[in-house]
C-alpha cells in the first residue's frame, strides 16, 4: 500500500466545557522558549472516557502563575504541595516530586480555538479542583452523562 493512498485520521473535537479527569502523565520538555511541563489528562467520566485533553505549562518565570494554579488544583491543600512549592522549579527534584499529579482528579475545562495553521482544536482553559468545579461566570458545566454521543 502506498502512503499517499492513507487518508489523515482527524478525532472529532471534544464538546466544549467541563470534564473530570484523572493526570495520566507529565513531563518536562524543553522548547524553543525555554522549558516547559507537557500535560496529558484522561477523561474519566461520560461517554468521552478515556479520551484525552493536553496541556502545557511553561515555566518561564513570567508563566509560572499558571503551573502554580494548576498545581493547587490538581494537589489541593496537602504536603505534596507544600513540597512543590517551595522547591526550585528548574531542579530535578522538582521534575520528580511533580509525578505526585500522576493518578490525581481534577477538572478540566476545554473551548475550541484555531490554531495557527488554521485547524480548530480543543484548547484547555482552566484545571479545577474536582470538588471545587466553578458553575457560573460564564464557565459552562456539562453533564458528559447526559450528552447524546
Amino acid at each position: 500500500m502506498k502512503l499517499n493512498d492513507i487518508k489523515e485520521t482527524e478525532f472529532p473535537l471534544k464538546p466544549q466545557g467541563v470534564y473530570e479527569c484523572v493526570v495520566a502523565h507529565v513531563e518536562k520538555r524543553d522548547g524553543p522558549k525555554g522549558p516547559y511541563f507537557n500535560w496529558q489528562y484522561e477523561i474519566a467520566k461520560g461517554p468521552q472516557s478515556g479520551g484525552k485533553l493536553f496541556d502545557v505549562t511553561s515555566l518561564t518565570p513570567n508563566s509560572l502563575w499558571k503551573l502554580k494554579k494548576v498545581l493547587s488544583a490538581i494537589l489541593g491543600d496537602t504536603p505534596a504541595l507544600n513540597d512543590l512549592l517551595n522547591t526550585d522549579t528548574d531542579s530535578e527534584e522538582f521534575a520528580r516530586e511533580i509525578q505526585f499529579c500522576i493518578e490525581k482528579r481534577c477538572k478540566v475545562y476545554i473551548e475550541h480555538k484555531t490554531n495557527s495553521k488554521g485547524k480548530v482544536v480543543e484548547d484547555v482553559q482552566e484545571i479545577y479542583p474536582v470538588e471545587n468545579t466553578p458553575t457560573n461566570g460564564g464557565i459552562p458545566e456539562v453533564n458528559v452523562d447526559e450528552l447524546p454521543f
